[in-house]
């Protein structure tokens, strides 16, 4: 445990640090029954990833300036238990402006589990799938409203075509004005080229090839996403 997850659930939780493990084992146990994938059972939930991003400081400052002639508002898409909400809103962000979203609608009840604020984040949860692009889908409903478009391990799970096609979406969500900022920590290879997960990473018999980025690919791909969207990405 990181000094930092025993600071917020100690300080925004209230939850005394020598109850911390026990709490946390209990709801692993509820989010493994949400969705088994590894990165629950091996805690990668807990890492707080966002606030350790070079460019936090920034978006904080950002966040922060919200107010009501200059409103701000942040998404963490496939957020799982909202952690790095959680920790915008620890460290100042106001309320209001902090949303997170993910496809197991499930997350939403053990995120309240984990941080124990259900009556103060009750509606900053939005269960949505990226990939969905009808006029009444949750995140197109939203589309050109957001500041901050967070996707903390998100584009690493699918393939080439899959990831091409949730950057547009994730592009369209931005407010259009300079300053919008897509932030995130992705899995990659040091070649970039496809590979199959199996087991354990998927159910026993099921196997899923997905696109892993180095640092040319990662760029190529954005590049040619802004420009089949008329957007100047910096």
């Amino acid at each position: 445990m990181s000094p930092a997850l025993v600071d917020l659930l100690e300080k925004y939780s209230g939850i005394p640090p020598e109850e911390q493990e026990k709490h946390l084992h209990e709801v692993r146990d509820l989010a493994w029954e949400i969705f088994p994938m590894p990165c629950i059972g091996l805690w990668w939930w807990l890492a707080l990833g966002m606030s350790t991003h070079p460019k936090y400081a920034e978006v904080l400052a950002l966040l922060k300036s919200h107010s009501p002639t200059t409103p701000r508002a942040y998404l963490d898409l496939g957020t799982c238990v909202g952690q790095d909400v959680r920790k915008l809103v620890h460290d100042g962000v106001p309320l209001e402006c902090a949303y997170g979203s993910d496809l197991f609608e499930g997350y939403e009840g053990v995120g309240h589990a984990l941080f124990r604020d259900a009556e103060k984040m009750k509606g900053h949860f939005i269960q949505a799938d990226i990939f969905d692009n009808s006029p009444d889908a949750p995140l197109v409903k939203t589309r050109g409203t957001w500041d901050v478009v967070n996707i903390n391990m998100f584009l690493h799970g699918f393939t080439w075509d899959e990831q091409v096609s949730a950057c547009k979406s994730i592009l369209k969500l931005l407010k259009p004005q300079p300053g919008s900022v897509v932030m995130g920590i992705q899995s990659g290879s040091t070649k970039s080229g496809v590979v199959t997960l199996g087991p354990p990473f998927l159910s026993d018999g099921v196997t899923k090839d997905v696109f892993l980025h180095d640092t040319e690919s990662f760029k190529k791909m954005w590049d040619d996403v802004a420009r089949s969207e008329g957007i100047e990405l910096k």
